[in-house]
């Protein structure tokens, strides 16, 4: 797993001022703000005509294992130029590699330089990704320096890993603080992006990977449609969560590796950060109640994570279902970036033993079923992955955990009556996007279009890549990509649809009735997602739901 560390940790690792997108530019003019709490002077960046303001607290300085308390300050004037710290960042993939501090629940707001204050300007409020124990604001991809210019962007930093989503019943300790913080950020927006020139009534939540999971969780909630019009989901939508009661057994073991007892409060609180860091990689890998193996837990995300707790989140979100208008979406290839991280070491060398283990360790009593459906006969080599296994594995990963949750979310949407839009994005980026990753052509094509593939079209980050401060820039194809996107998150936040020219999905697998936006390797069109593999994938979580209500499968 030493690749998992080295492919992922600094995969877009964080800049200290947005590089050179974003840091404050020299013009004698300061873009400045008025807010209840004082007055934000911002910058300008470099490149487009967006000015931005950085580090806006939307909270007081958090009490660990407490929900967030909102800002209550108030300043003369404060410089909001200045790159957020991230949260305390844990585990070893995703994690963010500049300022970190436990006092981090701030906003980055981008605008567009032009709009006046009062032109009531569609707002897109992002939530980023990194298995809910990593990632931060800070970013050099997330940057609102391209994809705020007719609209606002809003990224929100929030708490991850134990000190965001530890459940500890015993020790008073009810955890989902990562989405309460969210929530709480959301209602700093609705009070006050009118005075960045925003309209609190047409506000689009969107998020990838984890922030796609946390964004579910939110647009599954009966208040989701007074606070947000509509949502995105990018490779994370429909995913089942844990309970309370499910995750119990991975806080007790995270708890006990701790040195304190599940019901002691006042040792979990007297612990450092580096301490828990620690206490985390001494974990048995896997077993988290909300990532891992099938199996275990039904795929149900990440180690860390919203939990179904009956307060914050009163309903378990697959079973309840989006309330805004939503786009469910994923990659065709999400699944080779984890292939690339697991199977680093002996790339391109997997055998059938190989697939065999993964498959027991996966899924159990139902390999056998999953083999029959995946056999490596239907994953000739080719020249991109020549290895039939992982192509097989990648398949699995991409099917499972992203696609066909994707699907689901979906279909809960339509029952629900509530307008859903699907797209599929193929698209590899001419430039890799991950500093990480190394840059070469077989990599490259290995990867394909995989997990986060999305992102640099997303933020319309396509030269200078791998950011910040790569060497390589994009096509004029993938320019002209990025713009639709773009677009279209805009025109979700501002009507609550991606535009007229894409389709909602009205229910099917196949056909006519799977229609969406298909972001291919040459072109972008509205044609069919083919769902039908997900019968299979349903048929399977339904399985495994009953075995392990019957405690013929069992959890951590």
């Amino acid at each position: 797993m030493a690749l998992l560390s080295l492919v992922l940790t600094t995969l877009l690792a964080a800049a200290p001022c947005y590089a050179n997108t974003g840091c404050p530019s020299s013009l004698p003019s300061t873009p400045s703000v008025t807010t209840r709490h004082g007055t934000l002077l911002g910058g300008k960046c470099n490149t487009t005509d967006v000015n931005f303001f950085l580090s806006i607290p939307y909270a007081n300085p958090p009490k660990r294992f407490h929900a967030p308390a909102p800002y209550t300050e108030v300043f003369n004037k404060r410089n909001a130029t200045l790159a957020a710290p991230a949260c305390p960042q844990f585990g070893t993939t995703f994690i963010e590699t500049g300022a970190q501090s436990e006092d981090c629940l701030f906003l980055d707001i981008w605008v567009p330089e032009h709009k006046p204050h009062e032109s009531k300007l569609p707002v897109k409020i992002w939530i980023f990704g990194g298995s809910d124990e990593a990632g931060g604001i800070s970013n050099a991809m997330y940057t609102g320096c391209y994809a705020a210019e007719n609209a606002i962007q809003v990224n929100v930093n929030y708490r991850v890993g134990p000190l965001g989503f530890l459940a500890a019943d015993k020790a008073g300790i009810g955890g989902n603080f990562g989405i309460q913080d969210q929530l709480l950020a959301l209602k700093w927006i609705k009070d006050n992006i009118k005075s960045f020139g925003g309209d609190p009534d047409k506000m689009v939540l969107f998020g990838q990977s984890a922030g796609a999971f946390n964004t579910f969780a939110i647009a599954t909630m009966d208040e989701a449609p007074s606070l947000i019009n509509a949502a995105i989901m990018e490779s994370g939508g429909g995913s089942d969560f844990a309970s309370v009661a499910e995750a119990q057994p991975w806080n007790d073991l995270f708890l006990t590796g701790l040195g304190c007892q599940p019901s002691d409060f006042s040792c979990i609180n007297s612990k450092s950060v580096a301490e828990m860091q620690k206490a985390i990689l001494q974990m048995p890998a896997g077993v988290g109640p909300t990532i891992g193996s099938p199996i275990s837990h039904l795929g149900r995300g990440f180690s860390w994570g919203p939990l179904v707790d009956g307060k914050v989140i009163p309903k378990a979100p697959a079973s309840a279902g989006v309330k805004v208008p939503s786009v469910f979406g994923s990659t065709t290839s999400e699944g080779m970036l984890f292939v690339l991280a697991t199977y680093s070491q002996n790339l391109t060398k997997q055998t059938q033993d190989t697939y065999d283990d993964f498959l027991g360790y996966q899924f159990g009593p139902l390999a056998s079923r999953v083999n029959s459906t995946y056999p490596l006969s239907k994953f000739p080599p080719t020249a991109s992955v020549p290895n039939s296994a992982d192509a097989a594995i990648g398949a699995i990963y991409t099917d499972y955990a992203f696609k066909c949750t994707t699907h689901r979310g979906l279909q809960k949407g339509i029952a629900n009556r509530v307008p859903v839009f699907a797209y599929s994005f193929a698209r590899v980026p001419s430039c890799t996007w991950m500093t990480s990753v190394p840059d070469v052509p077989f990599v490259h094509s290995f990867l394909g279009a995989t997990h986060t593939a999305e992102l640099p079209f997303v933020f319309g980050v396509l030269d200078g890549l791998p950011a910040p401060g790569g060497n390589c820039s994009s096509t004029a194809d993938d320019l002209q990509v990025s713009k639709q996107i773009i677009s279209s998150w805009d025109s979700m936040a501002a009507v609550a649809s991606p535009g007229a020219h894409w389709p909602r999905y009205s229910g099917g697998s196949q056909g006519s009735e799977a229609m969406g936006m298909l972001y291919l390797a040459n072109e972008t069109v509205v044609g069919e997602i083919d769902y039908s593999v997900c019968s299979f994938w349903d048929e399977i979580r339904e399985e495994l739901l009953a075995l392990q209500a019957h405690g013929k499968v069992s959890g951590p």
